[in-house]
């Protein structure tokens, strides 16, 4: 039988967590060569980070006003203002950093979410595969040919009219929408991967020797997804950024008093954007994200070489 691990000898016996555990190692040495997946992964966690402690590295709270209206960024009345401020005197800096906590936090948690559900109802359809198969790739089908838009406003509109402005109502409702119009292609993935996992000889050694279906899909199925998750979520977050800040500039997401990055697009849009600049913040900001993420995926899929397993 083959090794899955380059470099091991076929005698040498490699249960799959190890593998999976040996091929991460792998991927990180790899990783810290790739100059330009570096890059992108280290601004990822500078963002976190940064986004994170927003409420400390700022000098101004992101909802305290002054008389200092529309600034461009540097000093007004003594007191320093990165970003500039807005029309209300608001702080953009601390503004878009506490933006950028809540879409991140909202990102975050909707692609777990995915995973979970992809990684459930994939692994299921491809290892089951019969009329389980059938049915959830019936599911799949429809969800995948109801425009994505339409969807996510249709329902976030059900939800935004139930919450009434209740934070973690809010929060849970953006989160739930998300995950709803993102599972379906991901699952659909998973499922080609597990399709392709349960022929292996491994598997069939390990079902022909007794092994449960739980224990197979726990020991052997799973650990060999461990880089096809990573890259799948890698490549999700920039797509569930873009609809959350399209749903709450829409109106139909996060709404004050908390913001996020969509809804200070909303309210910072002015016509005469040649002249005030600095509100253009939240857009570098989220640009500078999207494009690490798309670049760390692509880095990520190349290292686990995924297009080769495909």
């Amino acid at each position: 039988m083959t090794s899955p691990i380059e470099g091991y000898s076929e005698t040498e016996p490699v249960t799959a967590l190890k593998s999976s555990q040996r091929k991460g190692s792998l991927v990180w040495r790899r990783l810290k060569r790739n100059g330009l997946g570096l890059a992108a992964l280290t601004a990822i966690l500078l963002l976190v980070l940064t986004t994170g402690l927003a409420d400390w590295l700022s000098p101004h709270r992101y909802d305290a006003q002054s008389a200092c209206l529309s600034q461009p960024p540097g000093y007004c009345q003594g007191q320093l203002f990165l970003f500039g401020t807005d029309q209300l005197g608001q702080d953009l800096f601390a503004r878009t950093l506490k933006g950028g906590q809540t879409t991140l936090f909202i990102a975050f948690s909707a692609v777990l979410i995915n995973l979970l559900l992809a990684i459930l109802l994939g692994s299921l359809s491809g290892y089951l595969a019969g009329m389980v198969d059938f049915i959830l790739q019936r599911i799949v089908e429809i969800l995948m040919a109801i425009p994505r838009l339409a969807l996510l406003m249709a329902v976030a509109y059900i939800i935004e009219s139930y919450t009434k402005g209740d934070y973690w109502s809010v929060y849970l409702g953006i989160v739930g929408v998300l995950a709803l119009v993102n599972w379906a292609p991901q699952a659909r993935i998973v499922r080609g991967r597990v399709l392709a996992l349960r022929e292996e000889e491994y598997i069939m050694a390990a079902r022909a020797g007794g092994a449960g279906d739980l224990h197979i899909m726990l020991k052997h199925i799973l650990p060999n997804l461990t880089g096809l998750l990573i890259v799948m979520a890698t490549l999700a977050l920039p797509d569930i950024i873009i609809l959350e800040s399209i749903l709450s500039f829409l109106g139909l997401g996060v709404q004050e008093p908390w913001i996020s990055w969509g809804l200070l697009l909303q309210q910072e849009t002015i016509p005469n954007l040649a002249q005030f600049w600095w509100y253009l913040s939240p857009v570098f900001l989220l640009f500078l994200t999207i494009t690490a993420l798309s670049f760390l995926g692509d880095a990520l899929r190349d290292l686990f070489d995924l297009k080769a397993q495909a």
